[in-house]
């Protein structure tokens, strides 16, 4: 359904390789029309490239500019702005103006999470570049967009992206496609699944894994950023109850603790540090072929990490997203902006034995475990 995602037409478990397909050829269908041929193309990436959700969305980006037919020639910025900063260089801005706004080109704002007043100063860069160029075509790949004043963002971004001739939205969950259209902020504007299932079934990075092969274990990824809830006392207790990896304290009465890993989240101790990593800040990461290696790097990364489960529950929607991909069954908790649920809502909730919702955290754990006993 073009205005509510997928859905099962009597209610039944949809395979999840189908969901896969399907998405992949979803965002093929819609972005395949919009890239101009033989245009220069600018892509803008936004993203903390030790975050292994953001990594896997530049992957998947290239991938698609790749099936495209876009040309390394053609595309002539492929930059990641220094993210929270609001700004933007210089030589990327004087190519947007004198080379893709000049030739009627293509600029590609990344996929992700960072659209609305949530990330402000991401927002304004948005807003800068789409008034830098009104003889571009400028595509939002599928974003969440998460508001919390709307006044002040239907007055600034509402009034540059309703002024721009050429503008595509796509948004990766219904509410946050609502959110657009009722702002009216772009007549093109359309629900999308998330880019990074453009990477398509990714089973076999752990298929081989003896971490993944022997693991009788539930992985919990949680979130340790911005975007984490708040803890509640249920949670605490949780999180205080013990007999998780690498704890000695026993199961704190709670059955299911004794099967878990975590909480862990792509950063963290045993994670890389972000600044050295980020393009802005290290030079051989501006190289398309060093980009490449270093994404493919952090997609196995994150993969072999979500592989010490043989279920995972997790708050970050790319934690859910890549476990879906890998073939993990998933549950799904809450994160500040809800972006995990409405992204479940809106697509993989059609995978019935595959992906749970859950509101608690104790209900996750429960939930986890009853799928963990039908897979081990």
């Amino acid at each position: 359904d073009p205005s509510l995602g997928f859905q099962s037409k009597d209610g039944s478990h949809v395979p999840r390789k189908e969901v896969i397909g399907l998405a992949q050829d979803t965002i093929r269908g819609f972005l395949k029309p919009l890239v101009r041929p033989n245009k220069p193309v600018a892509l803008i990436n936004l993203h903390i490239q030790s975050n292994v959700g953001d990594t896997a969305l530049m992957s998947a980006e290239l991938q698609l500019l790749r099936d495209l037919g876009v040309t390394q020639d053609q595309l002539v910025v492929n930059t990641t702005v220094p993210p929270f900063t609001g700004m933007i260089g210089w030589g990327t801005m004087f190519k947007l103006k004198n080379t893709v706004n000049a030739q009627g080109g293509t600029v590609l704002f990344a996929a992700g999470g960072n659209m609305g007043t949530i990330y402000w100063a991401n927002q304004r860069i948005y807003n800068l570049v789409v008034k830098m160029v009104p003889n571009a075509r400028v595509i939002h790949l599928p974003q969440s967009l998460v508001v919390k004043d709307m006044h002040k963002f239907n007055q600034t971004t509402g009034n540059i992206y309703r002024n721009h001739p050429d503008l595509h939205i796509f948004m990766r969950d219904k509410s946050s496609f609502d959110i657009a259209t009722q702002l009216q902020l772009s007549p093109n504007t359309k629900l999308c699944p998330d880019l990074a299932f453009y990477l398509g079934d990714l089973s076999h990075r752990i298929r081989n894994n003896p971490a993944y092969l022997n693991s009788k274990s539930i992985l919990w990824m949680k979130r340790a950023d911005a975007e984490t809830p708040k803890v509640s006392a249920e949670q605490q207790r949780a999180l205080t109850s013990g007999g998780a990896s690498g704890n000695s304290n026993g199961n704190g009465g709670n059955p299911h603790l004794k099967d878990l890993i975590g909480p862990t989240d792509w950063r963290g101790k045993n994670c890389p540090k972000a600044g050295p990593l980020r393009e802005h800040a290290n030079s051989a990461l501006r190289h398309a072929a060093t980009k490449e290696l270093y994404y493919e790097a952090e997609l196995q990364r994150g993969s072999e990490l979500l592989g010490q489960g043989a279920v995972v529950m997790t708050d970050r929607l790319h934690g859910q997203i890549l476990s879906y991909l890998l073939g993990l069954p998933v549950v799904v908790l809450r994160d500040k902006t809800y972006k995990g649920k409405h992204f479940f809502d809106t697509w993989t909730h059609v995978s019935l034995s595959d992906t749970k919702y859950a509101n608690t955290t104790s209900v996750a754990f429960a939930t986890a475990h009853a799928m963990l006993e039908c897979v081990v």
